[in-house]
């Protein structure tokens, strides 16, 4: 079963507001968005887009509600959040309310084997968020370089011993399962510590690279502030420190007034700040929440308000 993290922080900062629009670039078991729409009533839009088609499968179900009528408030689309501006200008849509990112794994995608993304389950070495998409996991593996899986590890993954898990994958390629994979690197890495399974950052690596992951983050976070209304919210729920990273960087960012270096008399850059951080620190997941969803864990929430330029 899949639950949304930090629910009720996320509609706190939210605020959504009767009349208002909201996009939720990342639909997943749609509790976000059901959130959004009962904290007004139903009387919002909410743009609910997934890269998963099986997520807005599953999301026909709450469009086919016979107690509301959801047609007008909800738009369920398949795509990926980057897209942000193409997608509302198809709705013809121009300025929106706030934006909600859950740029995580769902708890479905995990629990299916099938998708290559669980390194306790068997599957194939798939991995992609969008099964339209071509490369796979395991396509990475078995084609690329030593040299360009060990910089993969080690830039997506943080992982220490990079160089030496690529080199035995090149040796013991092909590779054709996650756990012919997970055995690999435990022939590296060993166990593992408690608590940590020794094949987490390699997978959080593949997954990040199939998905093109933060290019994407990067993408829609400058898209977003672009179409953000004067006070709209903009929440983002990140799940490892490279994400974390790039939007506290890009939030900062935003916020400056000027970039000029220090030893300029008068700013030439003529930046603008163009919102206000409202997180100086990291949300993170309550007690109360991480004993019912240890997968919450490691998730931090961020948020920045457009102001007016």
């Amino acid at each position: 079963m899949h639950k949304a993290v930090l629910l009720n922080e996320v509609i706190e900062f939210l605020k959504p507001q009767s009349g208002g629009v909201y996009f939720d670039g990342t639909f997943g078991g749609g509790e976000h968005t059901q959130s959004i729409l009962n904290k007004t009533h139903h009387q919002c839009r909410v743009i609910a887009v997934d890269q998963d088609l099986e997520a807005i499968q599953r999301a026909s179900v709450v469009s086919q509600d016979k107690t509301r009528d959801l047609r007008k408030n909800l738009h369920l689309i398949h795509d990926n959040f980057k897209n942000i501006k193409l997608i509302l200008k198809s709705l013809e849509i121009e300025k929106i309310d706030g934006i909600l990112l859950d740029v995580g794994v769902s708890s479905f995608q995990l629990e299916d084997g099938k998708r290559g993304f669980s390194f306790l389950e068997e599957g194939p070495l798939d991995m992609r968020m969008n099964t339209h998409n071509k490369t796979t996991a395991g396509d990475i593996l078995n084609k690329n370089s030593e040299q360009e899986l060990a910089r993969i590890f080690y830039e997506y993954g943080e992982e220490k011993e990079s160089r030496r898990i690529a080199k035995k994958i090149i040796e013991e390629r092909p590779i054709h399962t996650t756990l012919e994979l997970v055995s690999i690197i435990k022939k590296i890495k060993g166990p593992g510590k408690p608590g940590k399974h020794p094949a987490t950052q390699i997978f959080q690596a593949l997954r990040i690279a199939v998905n093109e992951e933060l290019e994407s983050l990067k993408e829609v976070l400058h898209n977003g502030l672009d179409v953000l209304k004067e006070g709209g919210r903009f929440c983002v729920i990140s799940f490892h420190s490279l994400e974390d990273r790039l939007v506290k960087q890009t939030f900062a960012y935003a916020e400056k007034e000027c970039v000029c270096p220090d030893d300029f008399p008068v700013c030439r850059c003529h930046k603008k700040c163009t919102v206000k951080v409202l997180t100086k620190r990291p949300i993170t997941p309550s007690r109360e929440e991480l004993f019912h969803n240890p997968r919450a864990r490691s998730a931090k929430l961020r948020v920045a308000e457009r102001v007016c330029l």
